[in-house]
C-alpha cells in the first residue's frame, strides 16, 4: 500500500468500486476533505511542488499516512495542469436513502457525463441542497473528471445511490413533492410550485427521465428556449431549476 502503483490504481473505476476509495488532487480538495470530516486514507506528496510554506505546514500537520514522491513520479500520478504536490486518497461516502431527512433534494436519473455531474455538485453545495440521489450507474460520481469539476463539493454533499422503487417507498413515507424537468412538459419552470419539502428530478442528457422515475413526479416543468436550440446542457438546466426553487423559497434572502 502507498506505492506509486497503488495510487495509480485508483484511476480505475473497478478498483474504486471494490475498495470504496477515490482520488482528489490539490490543496483545495484537501482542505475540503478536512473541513467536512472525510476519512483521508493516505496522501501522495511532492514538497517541491507545494505552492507555499503555509501549505507545507498544513499538509505536514495532518496525522494521516503519507508517501513522498519525486517531481517526475508525482506528475505521472497528477492530472491537473499545475500540480500542487498533493494527492488525496479518501474513503467514499454514501448515505442510506432510508435515513434521509431535509426539505430540498436533487434526484439525477442516468447522468452520463462526469464533468456535468461534478458541476452540479458544486451548484448543490452553493445553494444548500440537502442531498443528491443518483439513479442508474451510467457515471461514477468518484470519477476523476467529476471530482475535479466539483471543486471540492464532492466532500460536502450527501450522496445516495438508489432506484425508482426505493424512491417511491421513501416518497410515500416522507410525503415529499417531486418536480421533474421534461421537454414534453407544458408548465414554465418559473411557474412551478416549489412550496414545502421538494425533490427536483433531472433526467439524462440524451433521454431525459426514464418512465419509472417520471411517474414519481407530482409536476413536470420545462425551461423555455425561444432560440433554435432544442435542449440545454444538463448542468446548466439543473442549475437554473435549483436556483429557481431556491428563489421561490427564499425571496427575502434574494433581496439581501
Amino acid at each position: 500500500m502507498l506505492s506509486h502503483e497503488w495510487f495509480a490504481s485508483l484511476r480505475d473505476r473497478r478498483v474504486r468500486d471494490r475498495d470504496r476509495l477515490f482520488l482528489a488532487e490539490g490543496l483545495r480538495f484537501l482542505h475540503s476533505a478536512v473541513d467536512n470530516g472525510s476519512e483521508i486514507v493516505a496522501l501522495a506528496l511532492c514538497p517541491a511542488l507545494f505552492p507555499s510554506r503555509s501549505a507545507e505546514r498544513f499538509v505536514c500537520s495532518l496525522e494521516v499516512p503519507k508517501r513522498f514522491f519525486s517531481v517526475d513520479r508525482f506528475c505521472s500520478l497528477a492530472v491537473g495542469l499545475e500540480p500542487q504536490g498533493v494527492l488525496v486518497a479518501a474513503r467514499q461516502r454514501w448515505q442510506p436513502l432510508v435515513s434521509l431527512e431535509g426539505d430540498f433534494h436533487l434526484v439525477l436519473d442516468g447522468v452520463r457525463t462526469p464533468g456535468n455531474l461534478g458541476t452540479i455538485l458544486r451548484t448543490c453545495e452553493a445553494i444548500g441542497v440537502d442531498s443528491v440521489w443518483l439513479v442508474g450507474g451510467e457515471v461514477d460520481v468518484y470519477d476523476p473528471g467529476c471530482v475535479r469539476a466539483s471543486m471540492g463539493a464532492i466532500f460536502s454533499q450527501r450522496l445516495v445511490r438508489t432506484s425508482p422503487k426505493a424512491i417511491a417507498g421513501w416518497k410515500r413515507r416522507r410525503a415529499r413533492r417531486f418536480i421533474g424537468a421534461s421537454l414534453a412538459a407544458s408548465v414554465d419552470y418559473r411557474e412551478m410550485d416549489a412550496s414545502g419539502p421538494v425533490a427536483v428530478v433531472m433526467g439524462s442528457e440524451r433521454k431525459g427521465m426514464r418512465p419509472t422515475v417520471e411517474a414519481l413526479c407530482d409536476q413536470t416543468i420545462r425551461i423555455p428556449m425561444p432560440g433554435p436550440t432544442d435542449s440545454l446542457n444538463l448542468a446548466v438546466a439543473t442549475s437554473l431549476t435549483l436556483y429557481e426553487v431556491w428563489r421561490k423559497r427564499n425571496p427575502l434572502k434574494l433581496a439581501n
